[in-house]
């Protein structure tokens, strides 16, 4: 059922003579998937209201889209990038719980199911060895491991549809996927606050946990771009998530744990470890002062100094006072934390610090001769006839 995908740069060739009946059934259910998708979200952008005052719209989408058992990852790709962003995008705030709201009850519980699956999968081919084989970039294993990886980017686009209202345009061709896939995704500034759908979402008891997870877990899961991408979501559905009261003692400690655990795992490349500091430390900040055992989790860390985490409790508890910012001091403290944790390059692990003492003296003269002629020591003229046969 749907083997293929002909727009997907991992599809294998197709091979030479008339298709056979099964391959013919395949192209039939994949195009007929296809262009369902295409449908539902070009009818979201052009029908408008009269698409979504229609009864039962959402139990119809899911009905005809995410309700077989095990979908494969590409069928997924396309249903969110086709007909689901779509239709939270163009979503009027009058019909945000008849239709966006079931939509995400749906569909976010899923995902984060299938997308932990899929990453455990992906983790122990890692762990196994079978990626790092020299058995050429067409394998098996090494398509699931792009398509997992282009199917956690494309959660993320809807869930930064539906949390913070993202600014890309609403005609996002094939082409433009495939540059920000390949580009790293972005690098406009952190949303600092949720939308109104956003903020609906993560106050329903099913897709405001199933969503917050999902943002977490993404952030430790082995993909830079989809760890970035979630490091900009991560702090707003964090603050709604506490505002409505959807986070316990629980959540806290998994969300400072899940920031720093992305800091060790992503905290080689420049842009993720800048990042994951802000959040980590912004995290903290949120959630010390109403779970105070939160603590526990920066003391956990090997040869953390107790004196430091003091001074920076001091220095969360005095910012308390003064409009909230990331000042360099508190950035500085909390990065000497968590110095221990910070993945590196595998070319720095082994590096060995080469350290010269008693270097001599340089004694540079303060007025440079113009010419040789001006020289103390002469033009030397006389030294190019000194050995000269008389």
């Amino acid at each position: 059922m749907g083997v293929r995908d002909t727009d997907s740069p991992l599809a294998p060739p197709a091979p030479p003579g008339p298709p056979a009946p099964q391959e013919r059934m395949q192209n039939f259910l994949h195009t007929l998937h296809e262009n369902v998708c295409q449908l539902v979200g070009a009818a979201a952008a052009s029908l408008g209201r009269e698409l979504y005052g229609a009864q039962g719209l959402a139990r119809a989408v899911c009905d005809a889209l995410l309700a077989a058992p095990r979908l494969p990852d590409h069928w997924l790709r396309r249903v969110l990038r086709s007909a689901l962003r779509p239709l939270l995008l163009h979503c009027p705030p009058a019909t945000y719980r008849d239709v966006a709201l079931p939509l995400l009850r749906h569909a976010a519980p899923l995902m984060v199911v299938h997308l932990s699956q899929r990453w455990e999968y992906v983790t122990s081919l890692y762990e196994s060895g079978k990626l790092e084989e020299e058995s050429g970039s067409e394998s098996q294993e090494v398509l699931e491991d792009m398509l997992v990886r282009h199917l956690t980017r494309e959660h993320l686009e809807v869930l930064k549809v539906s949390l913070v209202e993202g600014t890309v345009s609403t005609e996002y061709s094939n082409v433009e996927m495939e540059e920000d896939i390949c580009g790293g995704g972005g690098g406009s500034r952190a949303p600092d606050h949720v939308s109104e759908l956003g903020a609906m979402v993560l106050a329903d008891p099913v897709a405001g946990p199933a969503v917050l997870h999902t943002i977490l877990r993404a952030l430790t899961w082995n993909d830079s771009t989809s760890s970035l991408r979630a490091c900009a979501l991560a702090m707003p559905a964090l603050r709604s998530a506490l505002a409505s009261g959807a986070v316990g003692a629980a959540d806290a400690d998994g969300a400072l744990a899940a920031a720093l655990h992305a800091l060790r795992l992503h905290g080689q490349h420049d842009a993720n470890q800048a990042a994951l500091l802000a959040l980590a430390l912004q995290a903290y900040e949120a959630l010390r002062p109403v779970f105070p055992g939160v603590s526990c989790v920066l003391a956990a860390i090997p040869d953390v100094d107790a004196a430091d985490l003091r001074r920076l409790d001091d220095k969360l508890a005095a910012a308390n006072t003064r409009p909230a910012k990331l000042d360099k001091s508190k950035r500085d403290l909390f990065k000497k934390i968590t110095s221990k944790l910070i993945g590196r390059n595998v070319g720095q692990l082994f590096k060995k610090e080469v350290f010269i003492l008693d270097l001599p003296t340089m004694h540079v003269p303060k007025d440079k001769p113009r010419n040789a002629v001006d020289a103390p020591e002469g033009a030397g003229i006389d030294n190019l006839f000194a050995n000269a046969p008389t």
